[in-house]
């Protein structure tokens, strides 16, 4: 799980937390380190990644969407929050788990299969 929230109180502090079945961090930053956000289309693995871009460069997690439209709100969310000093709070989170979780089931329903179907054989040839 990936969350960014950043508060704009009486200063804005913005914090990344990403986590997963092992680990979680959290890092903190000010407003002022962060320059924006943008998506590109990774064509090796269709999605649109939504990258957070700070005046050192950009930050090691990303937001991941499967259609443009998706990717382009969240840049705008995050843009709007940056440049208007009127907007107090934006929140993004994404929650992957549940997709990891899906395809290890399904990993483990085929491996159980070709296990009882590989005993199936190995009994069937038994005298």
């Amino acid at each position: 799980m990936t969350t960014l929230t950043c508060e704009r109180i009486t200063q804005v502090n913005c914090q990344l937390t990403h986590s997963n079945e092992w680990k979680s961090s959290v890092e903190t930053y000010s407003i002022e380190e962060f320059r924006g956000a943008k998506f590109y289309f990774n064509s090796g693995g269709d999605y649109y990644a939504v990258i957070l871009l700070t005046n050192s460069g950009k930050l090691p997690y990303a937001f991941y969407y499967p259609f443009q439209s998706e990717a382009e709100k969240i840049v705008d969310k995050i843009n709007t929050f940056i440049s208007n000093s009127q907007e107090e709070l934006v929140t993004v989170t994404q929650d992957r788990s549940i997709i990891l979780n899906l395809a290890a089931a399904i990993c483990f329903i085929f491996s159980v299969f070709g296990l009882g179907l590989t005993l199936y054989s190995y009994i069937s040839t038994l005298p």
